[in-house]
């Protein structure tokens, strides 16, 4: 019976070690990882606009870079017997630099979430 008390506070101790570590590491005694960096400038993101949201959804942006590439991420949910059921937006291919990009429901339903995102930062020169 002893033994069996000491294996378990032993196991007890153990996994307390184990739950107070990584807090100690996310105190800062660890290393700090720096997030990355966004791919596009602000600017270009307050020059983009989305319009519409019922079954489709228009991209429009303005002002960018010629060969900065972007395009609308998103999905569509509909009700297929009673159950949500959720789609990807489909996109007609990606925008390069200022115009218009449209994403609708193919599948059907409605659009429930879309975003514009960009692609890499073109290069200087």
């Amino acid at each position: 019976m002893r033994r069996t008390a000491t294996v378990l506070a032993t196991a007890l101790l153990a996994g307390a070690a184990a739950l107070t570590a990584p807090a100690a590491t996310a105190a800062g005694s660890g290393p700090q990882v720096t997030p990355p960096a966004p791919v596009a400038d602000a600017v270009a993101a307050e020059n983009c606009s989305l319009s519409g949201r019922i079954t489709a959804v228009v991209g429009t942006c303005t002002g960018l870079d010629p060969r900065q590439t972007w395009g609308i991420s998103g999905y569509c949910q509909e009700i297929v017997n009673g159950f949500p059921v959720i789609e990807p937006l489909w996109s007609a291919g990606p925008g390069t630099g200022d115009g218009s990009v449209v994403a609708t429901c193919i599948y059907g339903g409605w659009v429930a979430s879309a975003r514009i995102v960009f692609g890499p930062k073109p290069l200087a020169g």
